[in-house]
């Protein structure tokens, strides 16, 4: 005789169209685990809002109202597992995770010190290789002129707060790359 699985109640934040949020969401869909999904986003267009059975908008991540409506739902719903869909949620999350602890949910996130080190892809770069880690070359780009001495073609992406594909340029050579400068100059 097989027991039956005890559904677990998870939150998944951030649930918008395309975002981890709503991947997230996703494959706990078509887990053959049972969960029983509440999803939150600060947007009320967001499509994961009405793909689950309970859903709620929350003020966005970096608002001073965020954690406590947060709670609230976590105590209402009684969330035991928190799956954060969004960096700027993830880095709030991992702040508070002793007090969501506290208030019976299981967040998955690293440590709040591991969770600022890798949003800063400097930071991230020099502990990986203090540690041995394989990385690709890594240089602050802060003109054309330190790029003399790169192979091209180069990635360029803001060392931090750039949260998956965003600002990501793929520059084939010098002449790209001052392009790349004047235009950056003016926005």
């Amino acid at each position: 005789m097989r027991l039956k699985k005890r559904e677990i109640s998870v939150l998944v934040t951030a649930v918008g169209g395309r975002s981890v949020g709503y991947q997230i969401l996703e494959s706990l869909k078509l887990s053959v685990n049972p969960y029983r999904i509440v999803t939150t986003d600060a947007d009320p267009f967001s499509p994961g809002l009405y793909e689950a059975p309970v859903s709620y908008l929350l003020p966005p991540a970096n608002d001073k109202d965020y954690m406590d409506r947060f709670l609230e739902i976590l105590r209402k719903e009684k969330i035991e597992v928190v799956l954060p869909g969004s960096q700027p949620e993830v880095r709030v999350i991992a702040q508070d995770k002793k007090l969501i602890e506290d208030n019976g949910a299981i967040p998955i996130v690293s440590s709040y010190k591991v969770v600022e080190n890798s949003f800063d892809k400097k930071k991230l770069s020099v502990f990986l290789k203090k540690n041995n880690i394989l990385t690709p070359p890594t240089v602050e780009l802060s003109s054309p002129n330190k790029a003399y001495s790169l192979k091209f073609p180069i990635v360029i992406k803001p060392s931090k707060d750039s949260s998956g594909s965003r600002g990501v340029h793929i520059v084939k050579d010098m002449n790209e790359l001052r392009i790349f400068f004047t235009d950056f100059q003016r926005d």
